[in-house]
């Protein structure tokens, strides 16, 4: 059957998009770690489920004492998106909460996955980390345990300069002797180039899919409780810079030419 003029446009500009996505990244990822971000409950749908830009998340409360937003729904969306890219590529849902009395975040965010469409065979769990440097140690053993080449990071875009100075110094936060091993064969092995690291921003990978993102992120970025979370984000960074984080001294760098 011929396809009409309307349905071969609309399918060059599906190609198009996907083009595009491939060409945020380099080579072909073989792993995408969802690092965490909110989560709330539907009492509608009377289920636990990511949270969007206007939701706060309970890490932000524990660790500086203001329940801060933080989002988590677009990092779902934006590894949907790349997954449509990179059919073959594993996709990795992380962290738990500290109330045991509800769902891991990780097992949250693979129920969306999977009412995404996304094969339950492609994704790998991971239950055990709580915050973001938790999550770089957990992502670096299944690296090393999978065999994982190039991997990938999503996140939200206010938080993609922390968590990037957070795992260039992940060494640093070696728990005991067993973890030691791990972090600097991890580390290691991407100074010598056997293992590629990418970061992905979700604002990139959302407005190239859906224009009408472009004027959510636009809002996110001029909203006062974004603004208060960006700060305690620059703050951060800071004592990145300083050389302290979490009352450590961070002295190895994966990167010296980066923070």
């Amino acid at each position: 059957m011929e396809r009409s003029p309307t349905e071969s446009k609309a399918d060059h500009h599906g190609e198009e998009k996907l083009e595009a996505l491939r060409n945020l990244l380099e080579g072909e990822p073989e792993a995408f770690f969802i690092l965490v971000g909110a989560m709330k409950y539907n009492e509608q749908k009377e289920i636990f489920e990511s949270g969007a830009f206007g939701d706060v998340d309970e890490n932000s409360l524990l660790s500086t004492g203001t329940a801060l937003t933080t989002g988590g729904k677009d990092r779902v969306f934006a590894a949907v998106q790349m997954h449509e890219v990179f059919p073959e590529a594993t996709i990795v849902p992380m962290s738990r909460t500290r109330d045991e009395s509800k769902p891991t975040y990780a097992a949250v965010t693979k129920d969306e996955l999977i009412r995404k469409n996304v094969n339950p065979e492609q994704i790998v769990f991971e239950d055990v980390s709580i915050n973001t440097i938790t999550e770089f140690k957990e992502a670096a053993k299944l690296c090393l345990q999978h065999g994982w080449k190039d991997i990938v990071f999503i996140t939200s875009n206010w938080h993609l300069p922390r968590s990037q100075a957070l795992f260039n110094h992940i060494e640093n936060f070696a728990e005991g002797e067993e973890e030691d091993e791990v972090l600097t064969s991890f580390v290691q092995a991407i100074q010598n180039g056997e293992i590629k690291v990418q970061f992905l921003g979700t604002t990139e990978v959302l407005s190239l899919r859906d224009k009408r993102y472009q004027k959510l992120f636009e809002a996110v970025e001029s909203d006062e409780r974004m603004l208060q979370r960006k700060q305690v984000e620059r703050e951060g960074l800071a004592q990145i810079e300083a050389g302290t984080y979490a009352g450590k001294q961070i002295p190895k760098k994966i990167w010296d030419d980066q923070l």
